[in-house]
């Protein structure tokens, strides 16, 4: 039986963007995980994946002159699969970046350039895996699975 928690960016309003929030699905097992992930992204191998982020899609709208826009997802950003047997920080912070990188995409910028040196989109990028990170280990620990 699966776990289903939800985590946000409770800081991403100071940064310009809007508050996102992830659902976390914790799944008992390894197989379990893999087994959901087969059905939501047939074309990739499982096999030796602990942890998955499937992000929300852009949304797409037809305007009043016909032409098709790109609409800013909702304030969720996408899915966290999770596995309980391989439930450890590694993984945690792995998929959270993968979540934050998302965030930074729909909210920052389309492409992910830090360009040298630590500058103000590598900052921004830092907070929102950080704060992400801690806000997902605190849904984990609040929903008694880690």
């Amino acid at each position: 039986m699966s776990l289903i928690l939800h985590a946000s960016t409770t800081r991403h309003d100071e940064w310009g963007g809007s508050k996102r929030y992830i659902r976390i699905i914790v799944h008992d097992t390894t197989a379990e995980f893999q087994k959901a992930s087969m059905r939501y992204r047939p074309w990739v191998d499982w096999s030796k994946a602990a942890g998955s982020f499937s992000p929300a899609p852009d949304r797409e709208k037809c305007n009043d002159q016909g032409e098709w826009i790109l609409m800013k997802p909702l304030p969720w950003t996408g899915v966290l699969r999770l596995s309980r047997e391989v439930l450890n920080f590694e993984v945690i912070t792995h998929e959270c970046v993968h979540a934050a990188a998302a965030i930074y995409r729909m909210d920052v910028k389309t492409t992910i350039n830090l360009g040298y040196g630590c500058g103000p989109r590598e900052e921004t990028l830092a907070y929102i895996i950080g704060d992400l990170t801690a806000s997902v280990a605190e849904a984990l620990h609040r929903g008694r699975a880690w």
